[in-house]
């Protein structure tokens, strides 16, 4: 799998354009951003539980694509694609075109992502989950996330939402567990579980503050 290169130099987004209507209801398109009008919360919208764009196959998952969707819909930048090492040194970063100059990002890419260039685009690593919980009950964008040690394996990441009276975050042997929104083998609109462990690398959160909507 391909690493991505740390550069001081500021990098602007990457987004593959297309003419088609890229829908919930579609199992096509994955790389590219939705292009529907969001109606109602986003939680509401997305759906994740029913729509067919996140719904697992007997080889993949999709958490992925819906972190980048949930963001997208917050005002903030998680990258579905993202420049690849070459298209940076060469300073091609003008347009994104796939299969020449981004690559898709998986989870274990996102992870090093963040690391390198999350604070470009407004992200803020948090280590105090109790304080994250809190951002996103205030409105901001949150993720929890951890690359699996194994290159070959898939990582996670999770939607950190705000807290209601049915689901409230618990401390689970000492460690803060918040309420998040997840892709995965499973889909839950909300859901309050560790899915972090042994296999992972350290999970990690990060908030947006620049981030807008109604989740």
């Amino acid at each position: 799998m391909k690493t991505i290169k740390h550069t001081c130099k500021e990098l602007p987004a990457a987004h593959l354009k297309t003419k088609r209507i890229v829908k919930r209801d579609q199992t096509t398109s994955r790389a590219y951003s939705l292009k529907e009008k969001q109606e109602g919360s986003i939680l509401d919208f997305l759906d994740v539980e029913n729509s067919e764009r996140y719904q697992a196959t007997k080889s993949q998952t999709f958490c992925n694509i819906y972190a980048h969707d949930f963001a997208r819909l917050m005002n903030c930048y998680i990258p579905r694609v993202w420049w690849t090492n070459k298209a940076i040194e060469e300073g091609n970063t003008n347009q994104a075109k796939y299969n020449d100059n981004v690559i898709e990002m998986s989870v274990n890419l996102l992870y090093k992502w963040f690391e390198d260039y999350g604070d470009e685009f407004g992200w803020e690593e948090i280590t105090d989950f109790k304080k994250g919980q809190q951002e996103a009950n205030n409105g901001s964008c949150v993720v929890l996330l951890a690359s699996n040690k194994s290159a070959s394996r898939s990582g996670h990441i999770t939607m950190v939402i705000p807290e209601d009276y049915k689901f409230k975050p618990r401390t689970l042997n000492g460690e803060f567990i918040p309420v998040q929104s997840q892709a995965g083998v499973n889909n839950y609109k909300k859901r309050v579980l560790k899915w972090w462990g042994s296999k992972h690398n350290k999970v990690k959160m990060y908030v947006n503050h620049l981030s807008k909507n109604e989740i």
